[in-house]
């Protein structure tokens, strides 16, 4: 089962819906979760419900946000195709290649101790600019020991992938803190290993480069809810831990695998092994940032001392222009005083 969270998609919805439906392997359910949209969206999935009896339309009544259309996706796939082997979701700016369920339900069926699977992809930029490679990280394949799992560098880019879902709903779905792609894959990699197929099988309309001020300001204002939206303030990392312990030690969720006393372990290796890399990337970024700054004052100094030279110059100029007026004035008048001296002298030699 495949289900499709949409928000004002209508751009892109019907290349995803077309691209789900031409799967080589047809044995497939479609369920379109509309998020409220204002846009034609709605039309678009009621038109594929009425002509394909594999897909299924429902429209929220009132406006969830992000995390919540997806959970709702998911819970509400799982009550229509309880029976299903897999689950993924599609947003509806994606576009899936034709082997791409194929491949990867093929990975799931020969590891059974594989959770998760999902491919490279291909980013398509909107001004036309050469498409970027997308290679998820986080493959855990190989690792027995969930603690060994999580240290694994977890993107949440992985999420377009083939999930089991009965971990899947163990891990969570999607919980409402700041990043909750990579904390998804972090769990998921606590209950069992995720698989990186590097065929390119998937791509991406990319929305306008947002800086990471901004991303984290929408995800701010799309999770959390008016009277939590102190919570987004947290730091990311505190509020992965804080979920971790709370599903792996807490909740037991991922028992037998990972006992409640190991839960703790696992989330403690996780901090352990993301904090460096977030000060790794908070040092580089502080860098760039220095290195703009440096560069800004050296135009900035630059600049100044244009400006400086142009106002030198321009007073060079006119001292040039006063010390050549008062030389010709200083010649006028002795010139003016030489022939008053010789008038002066040609009457004292008269008789």
């Amino acid at each position: 089962m495949i289900a499709v969270p949409a928000y004002n998609e209508e751009a892109g919805l019907a290349e995803t819906l077309d691209s789900l439906l031409a799967q080589t392997e047809s044995d497939l359910r479609v369920v379109i979760v509309d998020n409220c949209s204002t846009d034609a969206t709605g039309k678009i999935a009621e038109a594929y419900a009425r002509t394909d009896a594999r897909v299924t339309y429902e429209r929220a009544e009132l406006h969830l946000g992000l995390v919540e259309n997806w959970r709702r996706a998911f819970f509400r796939a799982r009550e229509l195709h309880p029976t299903a082997p897999y689950f993924a979701w599609a947003p509806g700016h994606d576009i899936l290649e034709p082997r791409w369920l194929e491949m990867l339900a093929a990975e799931m069926d020969a590891h059974s101790a594989v959770v998760g699977a999902f491919p490279s992809g291909l980013g398509v930029k909107p001004d036309g600019s050469p498409p970027s490679e997308l290679v998820p990280t986080g493959d855990t394949f190989g690792l027995d020991r969930a603690r060994d799992r999580v240290r694994v560098p977890l993107r949440g880019m992985a999420i377009q992938g083939l999930f089991r879902p009965e971990p899947l709903r163990r891990a969570g779905v999607k919980r409402r803190v700041l990043a909750p792609d990579r904390l998804l894959m972090a769990e998921l990699a606590a209950h069992g290993q995720l698989r990186h197929v590097p065929e390119r099988l998937w791509e991406r309309r990319m929305n306008p480069k947002m800086t990471k001020r901004e991303t984290r300001a929408r995800q701010r204002r799309t999770i959390f809810p008016p009277r939590a939206r102190a919570l987004g303030h947290v730091h990311w990392l505190a509020l992965h831990a804080a979920a971790l312990v709370w599903s792996l030690s807490v909740r037991g969720n991922a028992r037998p695998q990972v006992s409640r006393a190991e839960g703790a372990a696992v989330a403690a290796a996780y901090v352990r092994a993301e904090l460096p890399r977030y000060l790794r990337n908070v040092h580089t970024r502080h860098r760039v940032r220095l290195t703009r700054l440096r560069k800004a004052r050296r135009r900035l100094v630059r600049k100044r001392v244009r400006r400086l030279r142009r106002r030198a110059q321009k007073d060079y100029r006119r001292a040039r222009r006063e010390l050549r007026r008062v030389r010709k004035r200083t010649r006028r008048g002795l010139a003016r005083m030489m022939a008053a001296w010789r008038q002066v002298l040609l009457r004292t030699r008269r008789p």
